[in-house]
């Protein structure tokens, strides 16, 4: 961009027809029929065909609208996984609102990799929540469980704070006057409840591998004191079935003598986290 024409250097063809001004004061020279073509919010009858020079004004900032209007041409799209975050944000919002659908669907993957990486759980869970993208909303509220409430509330927007802190359906044996029967409890009790099914502690004090029929190794291969506390740390904040069964893996010894059947451990997995309720039914 050259600091004296405030005139985007990449969107600046002469031939262009639509002239946009970003909320900083930079011009980006775009063609009518690629916004026709790509796009599903710059209607064609918004913007006059006189043969006159245009300038639409938008409230977006110049870094946001650079890369926006990328998406609207037949070239190679920005990968976005070096973008900031707050730049990303920007940008999938700006999305949605005109309807770039090329970079709508590469910000919802770069959404999922922030997660991946349990970075900006509340702006992530904001964004799905607003544009409604159910599974990445029931993805992102796992991440906020170890935040302290008072900073997940005040970054929470209005709409979501309730669902945040309501109480669950009586069906979990809790009142809707119960202030302590809150969605996270639910949400804490069935992962424990999960996490503790894959070990058994006998009376020595001893973890062994388990199946549904409760049998260990009868060589006594032991899985160490702590495993359930382990598992814990491995897991993190990650809190998914790949995340438990990868943590398992990893901290479980070698055992020649008794098969792990890692599909019925999924499938316990899954029956027991089935009873958590959606964060926004």
């Amino acid at each position: 961009m050259s600091a004296e024409s405030l005139r985007s250097t990449i969107f600046c063809d002469s031939d262009a027809d639509i002239t946009f001004k970003s909320s900083n004061g930079v011009l980006f020279c775009i063609h009518r029929k690629n916004l026709e073509t790509s796009t599903g919010g710059f209607a064609p009858g918004e913007f006059s065909a006189n043969g006159e020079e245009e300038v639409v004004s938008l409230s977006e900032d110049f870094e946001t609208l650079e890369l926006l209007f990328q998406f609207v041409y037949p070239r190679r799209h920005p990968s976005l996984l070096k973008t900031p975050f707050p730049l990303l944000d920007s940008l999938a919002e700006a999305a949605k609102k005109y309807q770039v659908f090329a970079a709508i669907t590469i910000c919802n993957v770069r959404m999922e990799y922030e997660l991946a990486l349990l970075l900006h759980p509340v702006e992530v869970l904001n964004y799905a929540a607003k544009h409604g993208y159910p599974g990445l909303v029931e993805a992102a509220v796992p991440r906020l469980l170890d935040l302290p409430l008072e900073i997940v509330v005040q970054a929470l927007s209005d709409n979501l704070v309730v669902p945040w802190v309501r109480s669950p359906s009586s069906q979990f044996f809790f009142t809707p006057n119960d202030r302590g029967a809150i969605w996270q409890i639910i949400f804490r009790q069935k992962w424990s409840n999960a996490v503790l099914d894959f070990v058994w502690t006998p009376i020595e004090g001893t973890h062994f591998v388990t199946s549904d029929k409760r049998k260990s190794c009868k060589f006594g291969c032991v899985h160490g004191d702590g495993l359930i506390a382990e598992m814990w740390k491995e897991l993190g904040e990650k809190r998914s079935i790949e995340g438990v069964m990868d943590a398992y893996a990893s901290l479980r010894p070698p055992c020649t003598h008794i098969t792990i059947d890692t599909a019925e451990i999924r499938a316990r997995l899954v029956a027991e986290l089935s009873g958590i309720p959606a964060f926004m039914p």
